[in-house]
């Protein structure tokens, strides 16, 4: 198994980030559904990802990690 992306630092005040994974369950038209509910945040300030449900959390930490230039 490949391991993840480390996460930079925070992009507004450079403190650690964290990733939080969920588990989710929620149901439609009477079916169970389970799956993964995945946030990156800062550890000091309010700066936070908007949260991903299902699939896997390489996208969303590519998404944090990314920086203007």
């Amino acid at each position: 198994m490949a391991s993840k992306p480390k996460l930079k630092p925070c992009p507004c005040c450079g403190a650690k980030a964290k990733l939080t994974t969920t588990r989710e369950t929620f149901e439609v038209r009477g079916t169970v559904m389970r799956t993964w509910s995945h946030q990156i945040h800062c550890t000091r300030c309010p700066v936070q990802t908007c949260g991903i449900v299902g699939g896997d959390s390489d996208k969303l930490i590519a998404a944090w990690n990314r920086r203007a230039k």
